[in-house]
């Protein structure tokens, strides 16, 4: 695993069994031990056809690269049906929670969650990315995941920062960073001659 990771960004990676080389599918969910505010595993789909999707845990991950995770091996994977609870605690579907509004403890919304980042040792929440940009680092003793808020303490409206680094998400991965930057640019640069004009 690299030193931190953008979980939404895995959406989409291919998962594969290290022991047998064996192209399992791509990960279609994220969950996340709400209890310890961890990452407990993720869910995939096969290429195949067919609407089963399978579950693997945290402990199975060998390493997630740029757009491959390796898992240690076949018999690791689990089936997953929605109704079931494959970790035994309360957990959260990355899915789900985006979206959700991060509020302080006071009742002061700093934004919506876009997504979270991991860190390496432990496969705790290290910081969150919410709208217009913002990240803020937290702690996973300090937040409390809901169903429907995301609370964390009132000093995390000081922690909060405005990221100008494009964030490597799908699109960048598809298209390139360079290109998107380009059409960034672009739209900047016709809003404001369309200004102009009027």
């Amino acid at each position: 695993m690299t030193e931190k990771a953008h979980m939404y960004e895995l959406m989409g990676c291919l998962v594969i069994s290290e022991a047998e080389g064996a192209k399992l599918g791509s990960v279609s969910d994220i969950f996340i031990d709400i209890d310890q505010n961890k990452i407990s595993g993720l869910c995939f789909k096969p290429h195949k056809l067919g609407k089963q999707e399978y579950y693997v845990y945290v402990q199975d991950i060998i390493k997630i690269g740029r757009d491959i995770i390796f898992i240690n091996r076949e018999d690791a994977v689990h089936s997953y049906a929605k109704s079931s609870n494959p970790t035994g605690s309360q957990h959260a579907s990355l899915t789900d929670l985006l979206g959700h509004w991060v509020t302080t403890s006071e009742g002061k919304q700093l934004g919506k969650l876009t997504d979270l980042d991991i860190q390496d040792e432990d496969w705790s929440v290290c910081e969150m990315w919410l709208d217009q940009s913002k990240k803020m680092p937290v702690s996973p003793r300090e937040i409390k995941i809901g169903p429907d808020q995301i609370i964390v303490p009132p000093t995390y409206t000081d922690k909060i920062v405005v990221s100008e680094n494009l964030k490597d998400g799908l699109m960048v991965r598809l298209l390139g960073s360079h290109l998107i930057q380009s059409l960034i640019h672009k739209v900047k640069d016709k809003v404001e001659n369309h200004d102009d004009e009027g």
